[in-house]
């Protein structure tokens, strides 16, 4: 029987080489609870990406990527025909910041915003949805908005709860498949604290300290 992994892939930890700012993009393996494949690029880009997760995962039977929602990420592992769940935490936060900035930068008066928090719900119970059609009925409502909706909604709904939907709710199809990118950002989080990142001269150095910390990290928790 064939076994599917899933992945944790998060690509947003920057680190310094003298004054040029590096990408170290990283591969967390969920079954054994640690980074399997890590590589430091230049730039960010969605070919950076694709390349680095083809060549990680190659002759890997693969499940799922569980990310957050940066638009290289989305594209790079559609590429990959991979599928994608997006990390919920993020997705709330993305929603949140976006309608405060709309808010804020429109003024909005009390009617407003209160429509605005009301879609707003529609929006969480979808992501917090315990099922596949108790979410589907949700998403549903949101094909018939009238046309004097706030704008930050129509593009939330539009932009990406209706098109994304799938990767919002994959979970909810495979129990196994997580909804945050947590283990990941945990595992960064204690190998490289904000307060080292600009400490480094060389790309030899930076990859060194994170694999000697990793190995500290697989001591402890990694699953062999």
């Amino acid at each position: 029987m064939d076994f599917f992994r899933i992945f944790t892939c998060l690509t947003v930890l920057w680190v310094k080489q003298k004054d040029e700012w590096k990408y170290l993009l990283a591969l967390f393996d969920l079954e054994l609870n640690t980074i399997v494949s890590r590589e430091l690029t230049d730039s960010e880009t969605i070919d950076n990406i694709y390349n680095f997760l083809n060549q990680s995962l190659r002759n890997q039977n693969k499940k799922c990527i569980i990310t957050d929602l940066k638009p290289e990420y989305r594209v790079a592992i559609d590429r990959l025909g991979v599928k994608q769940q997006f990390c919920t935490f993020h997705l709330k936060q993305l929603i949140n910041r976006e309608i405060r900035e709309h808010i804020k930068e429109n003024n909005a008066p009390n009617e407003e915003i209160e429509i605005i928090h009301n879609y707003k719900q529609l929006f969480f119970n979808i992501i917090n949805a315990q099922s596949i059609n108790e979410a589907q009925e949700k998403r549903n409502q949101l094909f018939y908005l009238e046309s004097n909706i706030p704008q930050v909604i129509q593009d939330l709904a539009s932009k990406l709860i209706i098109p994304e939907f799938k990767k919002i709710t994959n979970h909810l199809n495979d129990s196994k498949i997580p909804i945050t990118s947590n283990k990941i950002e945990n595992c960064f989080l204690k190998n490289f604290p904000k307060h080292i990142k600009k400490l480094f001269k060389s790309e030899k150095g930076i990859l060194k300290r994170f694999d000697l910390k990793l190995m500290y990290w697989d001591e402890d928790n990694a699953i062999f």
